[in-house]
């Protein structure tokens, strides 16, 4: 498999976890990041913290995922291409995609917030 890294933005993790991660030890890196949901006031800093520790893990083929895989997992996943690319634009569309129909614009303002930050900083 291309598959390198596998990220948990959920609160538990699931029943699958320990027994895959133990199948594919040393191929597949395992890192459980959870993310509070947009109604806590520590999502912000949570998106921010896992960013920079997923991103070296992204570079190559990973899967990131949360309960439903929309919300969380689209704030992160604009937020990580923006510090990729620099875009903006294309940041908030993969928050969109990744939403689809559990699109909130609470948490697209959150991504397009997180990353005019990154990018006033330097980091975009």
């Amino acid at each position: 498999t291309s598959l390198r890294a596998v990220i948990c933005l959920r609160r538990d993790l699931p029943e699958w976890w320990a027994t895959t991660q133990i199948a594919f030890s040393g191929r597949i890196h395992f890192q459980h990041c959870p993310v509070p949901s947009i109604r806590d006031a520590q999502m912000e800093a949570a998106i921010r913290q896992v960013a920079t520790q997923v991103l070296p893990l992204v570079e190559k083929p990973a899967l990131v995922f949360c309960l439903e895989g929309r919300n969380r997992t689209g704030v992160l996943a604009g937020v990580l291409l923006f510090l990729a690319t620099g875009v903006l634009s294309d940041a908030l569309d993969e928050y969109r995609h990744r939403a689809g129909s559990g699109f909130r614009a609470e948490e697209l303002r959150l991504t397009e917030k997180i990353c005019v930050d990154l990018a006033s900083r330097g980091e975009g």
